[in-house]
């Protein structure tokens, strides 16, 4: 996966404006970053990796810009993906797309 291919998209468009999925370069979503107001004082909380994967406590945290979290995103992302076998990771993520399509 191309690591210069990330954008964020809103994940609920029109309804709030500091909550981000992060796609990768085939729009797959590869992990989360949003505004966490109610426990962490405005601070935003990222998460590295397709939520249908396990994740360790080192791929989220939180963070006090959407700059910075990105940065920690694209820090952190290899790391993630080195885990993961190429057909591990793309089953994964057809499982995710799936799921999404069928609105799950």
């Amino acid at each position: 996966m191309d690591e210069s291919a990330f954008r964020l998209r809103l994940t609920w468009p029109g309804e709030d404006e500091n909550d981000y999925l992060v796609l990768d370069e085939r729009a797959n979503i590869i992990g989360r970053i949003y505004r966490e107001v109610a426990t962490s004082q405005g601070r935003w909380l990222f998460f590295v990796g397709p939520g249908n994967l396990p994740r360790r406590a080192d791929f989220h945290g939180y963070v006090d810009s959407l700059d910075e979290a990105k940065a920690r995103f694209r820090q952190l992302w290899p790391r993630y993906r080195e885990q993961w076998s190429e057909e591990r990771l793309e089953e994964a993520l057809a499982q995710q797309r799936a799921a999404w399509a069928s609105g799950n």
